[in-house]
């Protein structure tokens, strides 16, 4: 998406680049612009629902399970933080006629999912509990 909106390169451009055939360079566009859209959806659905409190705590259980290494437990700790990890990881991009896109960084958004699993992994779920209970 890069090099094709603010690169200007053709498909068959990026294809040559990439050493890709350009209906793969088509079809990773494709996906990205619905993955954009889908985001950018899920962001304006988020904030117009009225919720009971701030925000929603993750259940201490699915912490706990997750951070003994459940594959369940830790696909719903990614699930809990997807929308903000995709906030954090969207950046505003300028074309050559100063209009605004905004991308959303994969290498960024893997990079803060692998971080979130990493630090879920080493959490010390007893000495928590017994922190909270004096």
């Amino acid at each position: 998406m890069l090099l094709s909106y603010f690169m200007d390169m053709s498909d068959a451009d990026i294809a040559r680049e990439m050493n890709l055939v350009r209906s793969t360079i088509n079809e990773h566009r494709r996906r990205s612009l619905e993955l954009m859209r889908k985001n950018m959806e899920e962001s304006a659905n988020e904030k117009s629902k009225k919720q009971k409190c701030a925000f929603d705590l993750l259940p201490f259980h699915v912490i706990e399970a997750a951070s003994t290494g459940d594959t369940e437990a830790i696909r719903a700790v990614l699930k809990h933080y997807e929308g903000y990890i995709t906030v954090l990881a969207t950046r505003k991009m300028f074309d050559e006629f100063g209009q605004v896109h905004y991308c959303v960084d994969e290498t960024l958004r893997q990079h803060l999912e692998a971080k979130l699993i990493t630090k879920t992994l080493g959490f010390d779920t007893k000495s928590y509990v017994r922190k909270s209970n004096q």
